[in-house]
């Protein structure tokens, strides 16, 4: 045990290894279990950074290791922002979910009950990711930016290819090997990528007038993949990952498990 005076400056490479350092022994002391996975035990803990997620088959579970962080992190002094942590109930009927409230109370605390959140840039939902609609949001901006320099005549073609290829086009693809892509998902973010291509190739010239250059064109000028088949290709690749990890790691337990066993129960499938 020794005093701190006056602290780490912003930024200090020592101030993330002395968080870390704090942070495991708030989880040692508050005996909560680091190793195996929620295939093999009430709740699990996902950590990076200062996110820290807790996972748990009920609340009861959530409750206890919440309760406990808590109480350990507060006698070192680590106090946690009240205005970001929420609580996402994943459970198979609205009705389950409801039963909750607006809120999850534990202790002096109320924590918001959401449809989804942001888990190190990725949404995170009870349902269907809709993280590709906000990926194209994210690209979008970056785009209004710097759309200034692609319609600039003073910088080259090459020079704006590389400025989409290095700042829009990983937004859109962040996260990508994990999407569960529809016709229209695929659609958006075609037409997202055309938008910008267009931009940066101008319209065509025939007979004295310009008119938008159709897609064909567009990516023949391109001379890339599709931004669609990036995302497949990144998929295949994380398929290809997954494939090769060990046959006990939870990932390739997911990846093998068979879901669609037994049978459904006579009659139309209910509402909720």
């Amino acid at each position: 045990m020794f005093e701190c005076g006056i602290g780490l400056r912003q930024g200090d490479e020592l101030s993330t290894k002395l968080f870390n350092i704090a942070l495991e022994g708030v989880f040692r002391r508050a005996e909560i279990d680091l190793n195996g996975t929620i295939f093999k035990k009430s709740k699990q803990l996902l950590g990076f950074a200062d996110d820290v997620d807790i996972v748990g088959r009920n609340i009861r579970s959530v409750t206890d290791a919440y309760s406990r962080m808590e109480s350990e992190a507060n006698k070192i002094g680590l106090k946690m922002n009240e205005d970001k942590p929420k609580f996402l109930m994943v459970a198979a009927s609205e009705r389950t979910r409801n039963l909750v409230g607006p809120y999850l109370i534990i202790g002096d605390k109320s924590f918001e009950v959401v449809d989804d959140f942001v888990y190190l840039g990725a949404l995170i939902t009870n349902n269907y990711n809709t993280s590709i609609k906000r990926r194209i949001l994210a690209a979008q901006r970056a785009y209004f930016s710097i759309k200034h320099l692609l319609t600039s005549k003073k910088i080259s073609r090459n020079a704006k290819l590389l400025m989409y290829e290095t700042l829009i086009r990983p937004l859109v693809l962040y996260g990508s090997k994990s999407w569960n892509m529809t016709v229209a998902d695929e659609n958006s973010i075609g037409v997202f990528e055309r938008k910008v291509l267009r931009v940066i190739f101008g319209p065509k010239k025939e007979r004295d007038q310009y008119r938008n250059r159709r897609n064909e064109e567009i990516y023949q000028l391109f001379n890339e993949a599709d931004i669609v088949k990036r995302v497949k290709v990144n998929r295949l690749r994380w398929a290809g990952h997954v494939v090769r990890r060990p046959v006990e790691a939870p990932i390739n337990k997911v990846f093998q498990s068979d879901f669609l066993y037994g049978r459904r129960s006579r009659g139309r499938p209910k509402n909720s």
